[in-house]
């Protein structure tokens, strides 16, 4: 089986250790970040602050979260939070069903928001719901990359195409074949990706592996599995 992965370079380590044992993988990055400059994502915090709690969005994010010296801190899943850990950062709370499940936790204003550009705001409505005052601040911003003659190579012969978010997909999505699985890790990009291409599994982390295993290659390629 011939795998691409799709996630910027340097993210795909983990996605690696859980594809099945065999597999061809082969990365092409759909897209890149860009960061804000830490003293400017300061200095546009700095105006609503003091904050009482921050609410680190990605482990992107985690690098900026001295916008809010001695608030505590609410992290999005486990991979910011190990981000933050790595920053010698503890986290008061650990979401990991995204953003809004944090609001029950966050009982005290202002809060910051450290988030990417035209990020989701679903958190920042239930807070202000409450009373609570958010403020968001992008401090980076995900672009797409072009593609290249072997990047769309790979991504037409590949049987598996891992695409992390919607994003990705709108790169990747007119150089992957009819006939190869696309692995999502959840129902938002499952949903983009389906808009447009038959064969979409979600399907994430360590738990997938046996799934991912079970797939047949396309049988596309000139009348016969490869």
């Amino acid at each position: 089986m011939r795998a691409v992965l799709t996630r910027e370079e340097g993210r795909n380590d983990a996605t690696r250790s859980w594809l099945p044992t065999g597999w061809s993988i082969s990365e092409v990055p759909a897209t890149t970040t860009r960061y804000e400059e830490i003293a400017t994502v300061n200095a546009t915090a700095a105006g609503d602050g003091p904050y009482r709690w921050v609410v680190v969005t990605s482990a992107r994010a985690a690098r900026y979260v001295g916008a809010a010296p001695g608030a505590r801190v609410a992290a999005v899943g486990p991979a910011t939070a190990r981000a933050l850990t790595d920053r010698d950062t503890a986290c008061a709370v650990v979401g990991d069903a995204g953003a809004l499940a944090l609001a029950a936790a966050i009982d005290d204003g202002p809060v910051l928001v450290l988030a990417a550009r035209g990020g989701r705001r679903e958190l920042v409505e239930a807070l202000g719901a409450r009373g609570l005052t958010a403020v968001v601040v992008e401090c980076y911003e995900t672009v797409p990359v072009t593609l290249g003659a072997r990047e769309r190579a790979l991504l037409e012969a590949a049987d598996v195409v891992v695409v992390g978010a919607p994003s990705a997909w709108a790169v990747v999505a007119d150089a992957v074949a009819p006939g190869a699985w696309v692995v999502v890790p959840g129902e938002t990009t499952r949903a983009a990706v389906a808009a447009d291409h038959a064969r979409v599994l979600a399907a994430w982390g360590p738990r997938a592996t046996a799934t991912l295993a079970a797939l047949a290659p396309r049988r596309d390629r000139g009348g016969g599995a490869q």
